[in-house]
Parts: structure tokens; sequence; C-alpha cells
């Protein structure tokens, strides 16, 4: 059915048209200011979902023995730290972001984690319910679904070293049913930050995504994809803005 306006009613329509497209400025202006707001350092939260958008350079041990770990934050003026706690060589450790740190700190993995070479299984089982796996691998020593590496930013060394270590995301991890939990490190950084300065990643769905590490609790990056397949999904990593504090 067709309906006829008279002519009369012309400059209401126009109107009506008009506060329309400002209703849409209005709106589209408010969605903009809301993510701009949230792409702000200040506004950083801990999940590792949500990217920080600055990182530090590595909390190391000072005597080689403890490490003393501080958060980051940013009042909108400048960055500060706050103490956390303090890891010990000589302690197991099991949640990701802490075994993170400690390999950070020490350049080694917690005492809890063996190579998974030789009887490495037997003494991660032997050891109970904190025994955990690591493993060593060049850049190009796998294809398919370890060709993540590509993903990771250029590695400083030609097939350079990265390490694969154990997480536990589900409460049910042994030794020989380790889950899709992975911290992957290169041992030798990347372009990006450095040489020697190794940088870490998370995955928790077996390299389907990532999360890169910032060096210090809560400094997670925004998750990108671990092969071209998913980095359409979840897109790609970006570097971050590395801060002296």
């Amino acid at each position: 059915m067709w309906i006829i306006l008279p002519r009369s009613t012309g400059f209401l329509v126009n109107n009506m048209k008009r506060n329309f497209l400002l209703c849409i400025l209005t709106l589209f202006s408010l969605v903009f200011a809301s993510c701009e707001y949230k792409a702000s350092p200040s506004s950083s939260s801990s999940s590792i979902h949500e990217n920080t958008f600055y990182r530090i350079n590595p909390q190391i041990s000072l005597d080689g023995e403890n490490a003393d770990i501080y958060s980051i934050s940013n009042d909108g003026e400048s960055f500060k730290k706050e103490y956390q706690y303090t890891l010990n060589l000589y302690e197991p450790y099991t949640d990701f972001e802490e075994v993170a740190l400690f390999y950070l700190a020490f350049h080694t993995t917690p005492m809890n984690y063996f190579e998974n070479e030789g009887n490495g299984k037997e003494l991660a089982q032997a050891y109970g319910r904190e025994g955990r796996l690591w493993k060593s691998y060049h850049q190009g020593d796998y294809q398919g679904s370890n060709s993540y590496t590509e993903s990771l930013g250029t590695f400083c060394e030609y097939r350079g070293e990265y390490l694969e270590l154990d997480i536990d995301i589900d409460g049910v991890y042994s030794p020989t049913s380790r889950g899709a939990g992975r911290l992957v490190i290169v041992v030798e950084g990347i372009t990006d930050y450095g040489e020697g300065i190794p940088v870490i990643y998370y995955t928790e769905d077996h390299y389907d995504r990532f999360s890169e590490f910032y060096n210090y609790p809560g400094g997670w990056g925004t998750p990108f994809g671990g092969t071209k397949t998913m980095a359409q999904i979840f897109g790609t990593r970006e570097s971050a803005e590395t801060i002296k504090i």
C-alpha cells in the first residue's frame, strides 16, 4: 500500500530526517569515544584478554636465588611499580604467569619442570601433582600445527631456540595427558626488543591463539592468531612499547 503525503508535510519530513541523522552521528561519537577510552594505557586491566599496550624489560634476580616481582600501573601522568611477591629459585611453580616470571628472573624452568626427553615423563610423574614437562625446539623443526613460530615475531637468531612449557588449565594435567596450555619462550628474543631478551607467549588452546607477556603481573597482550588461518579470525601480533621504570 502506498501512502502519498501532501506537499505541506515536506518541511516536517526534512526535519525528521535531519534529527535522525543527528541521532546517528551522536551515537557514533559516543561509541568511538568509548573505544578510544578502552585503548588508553591508563584503563588497562589485569585480564589476559586486554592489551596493556606497554611492556617492561624482564624483572631479574639480583642474588641468583630470589626475585622481587613488581606490578606496573599508569596513573595517567607516570608509570609506577608496586611490590607484589618474591619468587624463589628452589620453589615449584605451576601458575602460568608465575612460571613466566620465574623463567625471566632466573633463565631456567622451575624445579618441578622436567625435560620431555628420556625418562622425563617418569620424573615428572614421580614428583607428584606439580610435576610438569618442557621441551626445546628450534624454529623450522616442525611444520603444520607447529608453524606458529612465524606468528611470534622475527627471531633474533636464525633457527632460534624456543621452549614449550606445559601449563595446567583445567586441573587434570598429567605428564601423559598434558592438555592444551603452554608457555612458549623465544630464548634469545625477537628483533622488536633486542637480542638476548627472552620473549614469552601463552596459549590455552594449543597454539591457535597467543598472548604476549609484557613481563609484569597482569601484563598480557591482546590474543592473536598462531597460524595464518587463525590470524584471519583473531588478527596478528602487534609489538608493544617498552617503558623504563
